[in-house]
This record gives structure tokens, C-alpha cells and sequence, in this order.
């Protein structure tokens, strides 16, 4: 019994195989460096999204107010959340009136003039008229 051997490859045939074996090995690794950019790119804005929430936290700051915090860095982030703040500061509100009596009080009829405190003062002052 005689086994046949298949024919041997010509050698265009492996050339055309080991640039088929080449553009795939290229393909694959251009997927994979593209795979590791987006990656990258995704972690690096999860970790700025961390960022500014502690920022904001850390500056009382809400939400609407933290999506608008510039940076790229925690110092940076800090610096314009205290632009932020300081630009809507809010202005000092007005004293609440007060239900308590001035103490000196003036006469009804003229205002500038004093009323007296004690009672011959006054006495005097009505039967000298």
C-alpha cells in the first residue's frame, strides 16, 4: 500500500496565505488599538465626572451647577467652582423689621420736637398755655 501524498503547495499559494494571515493580524490589532483609545477616552471622562461631583460636594454646589464646572483637573475644577459661587453670590438680604417700639419717641403734632418724660413737665407745659 502506497499513501498518496497531497501536492505541495506552490510557493504563490503560501505568499497569497500569509497575506491574508497578515491583513487579518492587522485588522485585529487595529480593532484592538481602537478598543483601548475608547477605553481610555471612557475612563478619563468617568474619572472627570468623579472629579467634578466631589467638587461640587465639597462646595455645596447642585447638580445644574456642577455640569457646568470647567476643567480638567480637580484644581481647576476648584478654581471655577469658586468663580461660580462668587459671581452668584447672593447680596445681602434686607434686615427684617422691627415690631419693637423706638425708644425715643417724638410728640404727635410736631415730630422734631422731644416729649417730656416726666409728668410736673408736662403739667407745665399744658396750664402754661
Amino acid at each position: 500500500m502506497t499513501t498518496e501524498q497531497p501536492p505541495a503547495p506552490s510557493p504563490s499559494d503560501d505568499l497569497a496565505g500569509l497575506k491574508k494571515a497578515l491583513a487579518a493580524e492587522r485588522e485585529a490589532r487595529r480593532l484592538a488599538e481602537k478598543s483601548a483609545r475608547d477605553a481610555t477616552s471612557k475612563l478619563a471622562e468617568i474619572e472627570l465626572d468623579q472629579a467634578r461631583g466631589q467638587v461640587a460636594a465639597a462646595k455645596g454646589l447642585t447638580a445644574e451647577q456642577a455640569a457646568r464646572l470647567n476643567g480638567s483637573t480637580v484644581e481647576e475644577l476648584t478654581v471655577d467652582a469658586d468663580k461660580l459661587l462668587e459671581a452668584f453670590k447672593p447680596e445681602k438680604p434686607a434686615p427684617a423689621p422691627s415690631r419693637k417700639p423706638q425708644v425715643a419717641m417724638r410728640g404727635g403734632l410736631d415730630p422734631a420736637s422731644e416729649s417730656p418724660d416726666d409728668a410736673d413737665a408736662i403739667a407745665e407745659r399744658i396750664y402754661s398755655r
